[in-house]
């Protein structure tokens, strides 16, 4: 039946985001952006906010991308900047075609230019992403 239901496309139930999902990103989010002025513990934040994610994003990839831009694309701020991050942590590689995932990475890189992070301070790959879609050292 589980292997008939995923050729359906449909999702078992256990594919599915924490009810507190948004106020996980935001905690993880402020925890990357600075880790000892958050408040977090650095030995317990990856299982309260990473470890219960795993499962979802191995086995369906674009579900748990589409789900948690759902969640997080209205909040926005560390909310997306925490799931952008997320993304990265949970998925060996990215699918960089993928709607939700490029829509999650834009407002993560939007976000922090609101915070005026300077280009040296983002990560590789937030970088090439930027610079993928036009961006550039000066209009960062």
């Amino acid at each position: 039946m589980g292997f008939f239901r995923w050729l359906q496309g449909q999702s078992s139930s256990r594919h599915a985001l924490p009810r507190d999902i948004v106020s996980m990103m935001e905690r993880y989010g402020r925890f990357e952006y600075d880790p000892q002025g958050s408040g977090e513990d650095a030995g317990s934040i990856w299982s309260q906010t990473q470890s219960p994610l795993r499962p979802f994003a191995t086995e369906d990839l674009s579900g748990f991308l589409a789900a948690l831009a759902t969640a997080v694309l209205p909040v926005g701020g560390w909310a997306v900047f925490g799931a952008e991050r997320t993304m990265w942590n949970l998925i060996s590689s990215p699918n960089r075609e993928d709607p939700s995932y490029n829509a999650i990475m834009d407002a993560s890189l939007a976000f922090l230019r609101t915070l005026d992070r300077s280009q040296g301070h983002v990560t590789g790959y937030e970088w090439q992403h930027w610079v993928a879609n036009g961006g550039t050292h000066e209009n960062w």
